[in-house]
């Protein structure tokens, strides 16, 4: 292999991104995002596991639009450093994705219940007697049973802070390109007055995010958007700790976008 890795391939629609999703929060106070960098076998038949996380990093939605790019390119490395653990091969481009948590994160939330977690863990090592034992992992004994519990401070600060979650939006995951279904789910969006805050074409669909706060997504709304999602829930779901693919980036070899959905949905989109 020769050359870097491709993350970002039209900054144009990254910086598009950035002011129509990050921007809006920049002036609250403790929040962030997190960036997940995965490789996936959906994308490169050839990986050992069905994903692999190479990376999470938090970033403050205080970050500037120039920081936000500049941090998307810290990933373009050298290609071959990002390594399958298991057959210890390189990762070629095409398996890369980045994501985005779709909603802002809690930070104080997130750290007071990894501080909660960690009492506990104390306490536990406390009661069993064994706090002489500790490395960088411990083993407790409850109920006859052994339980290994990691101590990577970090790992579970971050892992905190993706189930911290202010819940600002609801993401589509819209697992289709088919024609005629888009349509059906854009003739929906027009009846109940639904108004989109930002579509993203993926590799093999849509991410389809709405503000639950300007969205105007009234109870029988929400109740005909949950009842579409269920009736066509081989093809489109609503997520929980929704994750975006950021427009601009390359994800398995296609180049993510923006896309408008505001027109009638019989025209292009």
């Amino acid at each position: 292999m020769s050359g870097l890795y491709q993350i970002i391939g039209d900054e144009a629609q990254v910086r598009e991104f950035y002011r129509r999703h990050i921007l809006p929060f920049s002036a609250e106070k403790y929040r962030s995002f997190l960036l997940l960098l995965h490789a996936r076998r959906k994308y490169h038949a050839e990986m050992s596991n069905s994903q692999r996380i190479i990376n999470t990093k938090p970033v403050s939605s205080k970050i500037s639009e120039n920081q936000f790019v500049r941090e998307l390119r810290k990933y373009e490395v050298a290609e071959g450093l990002y390594v399958d653990s298991v057959k210890d091969l390189p990762i070629p481009n095409e398996a890369l994705v980045i994501y985005m948590t779709a909603d802002p994160l809690d930070e104080i939330q997130s750290f007071f219940g990894m501080q909660n977690e960690l009492n506990s863990v104390l306490q536990e090592l406390v009661q069993s007697s064994i706090s002489s034992q500790v490395e960088d992992s411990i083993k407790i004994k409850i109920d006859t049973q052994e339980k290994t519990t990691s101590l990577k401070v970090i790992n579970r600060y971050k892992s905190w802070l993706h189930k911290s979650n202010v819940k600002k939006f609801h993401k589509l995951d819209v697992d289709t390109k088919d024609t005629d279904k888009i349509t059906n789910l854009r003739n929906l969006f027009l009846k109940e007055g639904i108004i989109l805050h930002l579509v993203i074409e993926s590799r093999g669909g849509y991410h389809v995010i709405i503000d639950k706060e300007h969205g105007i997504l009234s109870n029988d709304s929400h109740r005909q958007l949950h009842l579409f999602c269920q009736q066509n829930k081989e093809w489109i779901t609503i997520e929980k700790n929704a994750l975006l693919v950021i427009p601009g980036t390359i994800q398995g070899g296609f180049l993510t976008r923006i896309v408008d959905w505001s027109n009638n949905p019989s025209s292009s989109s």
